[in-house]
């Protein structure tokens, strides 16, 4: 991305409390006012492409190079000034150079107040990293200093407690490390799709079991991963009552501290997501809205966040909506997401390819099929890199069904190779695929008189695996035999 074009997504980013902070922190600086000028010539733009010749013509004597990379210092100047305090990270990292400052003016007896105070902060919410940086602080000050008023067994307790909480660190860090190994293989591998994929993940589920049973004591950090773990892992390999109830015993554990979930609102999130996907799998969905209300009712202060929480509230309504064909209900949902969410663009990619795939099946669902395909190619057009490989398929598949039900048969033609040849290359043609592949090349290929024949053997073959563990997550995602038993109805209507 140039970087004039990310200036403008980090100014598209802002939210209207954030730029009136900017401003006013702005008026109160000395000097020229050109990157005010840049500030609003790119606020009104989504590209650069203009921006350049525009600034030099209103600010002749200016440099646009330099106005530029003056206006995002400042721009980041005051979103630090504005996050200050709101949450324990930034709370601490101020702790921490407030510390450094007042110790390199001398002023011994508050810089040792503010590490004490940062150390229990530190300690009290399990930010074991915060901690040993004031730690280790305070102990280098003190060796300068001579170590004053303080005897050898005072400095072995300190030296213990960095040892202690260093022995905490290094666990909690083996236990997240398998925890972003096991969501890669998700993320780029997919769920797993056969008996063999799922052994795999066998070596994870070992190596984890080793960490959680050799840790001294356990803390919420490392309950919480170890839980995380589990949740996951039943997740990826298609045991949503099991992942279910992991997740149960996640919320549980972070209800009953809820310090935690207000300290790290991200991760809560993550979790009430997990509740809900699984829910969704299982057809519980009437309780999901006790989860979705805990998200609409969520309070966080970051404008990121309550955009991803939008996002999430909306994939979770209109899914229930799909699943229960209740169409008109789920294109309110859609309406009133449009008209509430004006930052949507600001969403992650994977979120936002979420969004546009439901969104693309809602519209499919209601017979809209032009609009359909319109979301689709939005979320097909994301990087690829950024969307899961399960979202990726569903999308691909969905795209070829539109393009039947929109007559496209010589695009249909182009774009079955494609996924194919796509499939084969990432070693991820599994049963659904192979099937659905199978079927589109004889549909067409086929006459309409034996294209209803097509869609029955279609139908069959997809009964014998709808049941099949390793390949419901595509049924969830996009109930393809519901399609193929609505279109030989219709078949069946007009052919009398």
């Amino acid at each position: 991305m140039a970087q004039s074009d990310a200036l403008i997504s980090l100014i598209q980013s802002l939210s209207k409390s954030e730029r009136r902070y900017f401003k006013m922190q702005a008026a109160l600086q000395a000097g020229g006012r050109s990157y005010l000028g840049l500030f609003e010539l790119l606020d009104k733009r989504k590209d650069a492409s203009n921006a350049k010749k525009l600034f030099e013509k209103q600010f002749s004597k200016s440099s646009y190079e330099a106005a530029r990379k003056h206006l995002y210092k400042m721009i980041m100047r005051s979103l630090r000034n504005y996050e200050t305090d709101k949450t324990i990270d930034t709370r601490l990292l101020n702790i921490i150079a407030d510390v450094k400052i007042v110790l390199n003016k001398g002023l011994l007896e508050i810089g040792f107040s503010e590490i004490e105070r940062g150390k229990k902060l530190a300690l009290r919410y399990e930010k074991f990293f915060y901690f040993l940086i004031l730690a280790r602080t305070e102990l280098q000050h003190l060796t300068l200093l001579e170590f004053p008023d303080i005897n050898e067994s005072d400095l072995l307790e300190k030296q213990e407690k960095i040892n202690a909480v260093l022995y905490d660190e290094l666990f909690i860090n083996k236990h997240a490390s398998l925890c972003e190994i096991l969501l890669h293989r998700y993320i780029h591998q997919g769920v797993t799709r056969n008996a063999q994929s799922q052994e795999k993940l066998n070596d994870l589920l070992l190596e984890e079991f080793q960490v959680n049973a050799n840790q001294r004591y356990h803390n919420f950090q490392s309950d919480k991963l170890h839980l995380h773990f589990q949740s996951t892992y039943f997740l990826v390999t298609g045991d949503a009552r099991q992942s279910l109830l992991e997740f149960y015993k996640l919320y549980q554990l972070y209800e009953s501290i809820p310090l935690y979930w207000e300290v790290d609102p991200l991760y809560y999130i993550y979790l009430l997501n997990g509740i809900l996907l699984n829910l969704r799998a299982l057809g519980e969905y009437s309780e999901m809205k006790t989860y979705i209300d805990r998200l609409v009712n969520l309070h966080v202060s970051s404008a990121g966040i309550q955009i991803l929480v939008q996002h999430l509230i909306y994939q979770h309504s209109v899914a229930t909506s799909i699943v229960q064909e209740r169409f008109s209900e789920g294109l309110e949902c859609f309406n009133q997401f449009q008209r509430e969410s004006r930052l949507e663009s600001q969403a992650p990619p994977n979120v936002m390819a979420s969004t546009q795939l439901i969104t693309a099946i809602l519209f499919f669902g209601a017979g809209d099929f032009r609009k359909s395909l319109l979301f689709i190619n939005k979320a097909l057009t994301s990087p690829q890199r950024f969307i899961s490989n399960h979202t990726y398929v569903v999308c691909r598949l969905l795209s070829l069904i539109i393009h039947v039900e929109l007559n496209n048969d010589d695009h249909l033609v182009y774009a079955i190779k494609s996924f194919e040849r796509k499939l084969k290359s990432d070693k991820i043609l599994f049963q659904v695929e192979k099937i659905t592949l199978e079927f589109l090349k004889k549909w067409v290929s086929s006459s309409s008189k034996v294209r209803k024949q097509r869609l029955e053997e279609y139908a069959i073959q997809l009964k014998k695996i709808q049941d099949d563990k390793y390949d419901q997550q595509i049924f969830q995602s996009f109930d393809l035999l519901r399609w193929a038993e609505i279109r030989i109805e219709k078949a069946s209507v007009f052919m009398g």
